[in-house]
């Protein structure tokens, strides 16, 4: 997929940029073969972003980082998913108990 060149500046060559979404610049860092993080930049000072693949339930931008990755082959470690996993089935209970 072709995205639209990254607005902010980022300089971790582990990283995948996955295009924009909304004000953010979207990666995944893979050093270890794997998504290690999931990256959404939204200046160009160092700690201008947001990381972490624990909030994509709750976060549309990691949601969004994550579906972008998981296109180009690239994934998870099977204890994260599981992790996951479970706090999106949690929501679904929460969610139909309310």
């Amino acid at each position: 997929m072709k995205y639209d060149p990254p607005r902010f500046e980022h300089d971790c060559r582990c990283c995948t940029y996955l295009g924009q979404f909304g004000a953010h610049d979207l990666y995944s860092c893979n050093r270890h073969g794997r998504i290690d993080t999931l990256i959404a930049r939204y200046g160009n000072d160092g700690p201008d972003y947001v990381s972490g693949f624990e909030v994509i339930p709750y976060n549309r931008l990691m949601t969004e980082a994550f579906i972008r990755a998981s296109g180009l082959g690239h994934y998870l470690p099977p204890a994260t998913c599981a992790s996951i996993l479970r706090r999106v089935l949690i929501m679904n209970i929460n969610s139909e108990e309310a």
